[in-house]
């Protein structure tokens, strides 16, 4: 399973590179609602790439899917993949997406897949407005009507282009690690894993005292 979990790792990844490439090319088409979706998607990817990254590399933060049905639930749980991703630190300090708080990173995740589901049809207008990731609190509610929306009007070029950088820059963040486990031999693998995970903590541990001195700021 562990060199399996590798294939995983890359397939994802490359997934989650090439709807980053299609949302960038649907939002300067003036497509927002369709980029957001896409860049949403790919989010969901990286949750995946990064859990499978994370198990060959035996991170204590991730132990829980060592379990085969906790693994496969949450493959397919949308709103877990996206937790796991705004769970992650980056080192662009840029970043909005960046919650310690794991009932934060949930709401978000679960705000992000209902924008993604709208933003490819016809709607009609609820009462509450979506909460974007960047947006400190939820909206306020406001009074029923029967009113339907195209999709661009659940979002606009704004929020696109904010998840498109920031998964971007979560790209960025785990691509030397993909890097890595593309140029391993099964044969080699299980002497790569231990400098593999030396790599993978000292990582972590620079995103952590990043964001330490981020919020010190």
């Amino acid at each position: 399973m562990p060199f399996e979990l590798r294939r995983a790792a890359i397939l994802c990844f490359e997934n989650a590179k090439d709807l980053l490439d299609e949302a960038e090319i649907l939002r300067t088409r003036d497509r927002p609602a369709r980029a957001y979706a896409l860049a949403a998607v790919g989010f969901e990817e990286l949750g995946k790439a990064r859990v499978c990254a994370a198990l060959i590399a035996k991170d204590p933060d991730y132990a829980e899917y060592e379990d085969n049905e906790v693994f496969w639930r949450f493959w397919k749980d949308h709103v877990k993949k996206g937790t796991r991703v705004f769970l992650q630190t980056t080192k662009d300090s840029r970043t909005v997406y960046r919650f310690s708080d794991s009932k934060r990173a949930e709401d978000i995740a679960r705000s992000l897949k209902l924008i993604r589901e709208r933003g490819l049809y016809v709607n009609i207008r609820e009462n509450r407005p979506p909460q974007f990731p960047g947006d400190p609190e939820p909206p306020p509610v406001r009074k029923w009507s029967m009113r339907f929306q195209p999709p661009n009007e659940m979002c606009d070029d704004y929020h696109a282009r904010e998840l498109v950088r920031d998964l971007s820059s979560h790209l960025h963040d785990l691509s030397p690690r993909i890097e890595e486990l593309r140029e391993v031999a099964e044969a080699d693998f299980e002497k790569f894993s231990i400098e593999f995970r030396r790599r993978w903590a000292e990582a972590k541990r620079a995103r952590e005292e990043a964001q330490r001195g981020g919020e010190e700021q």
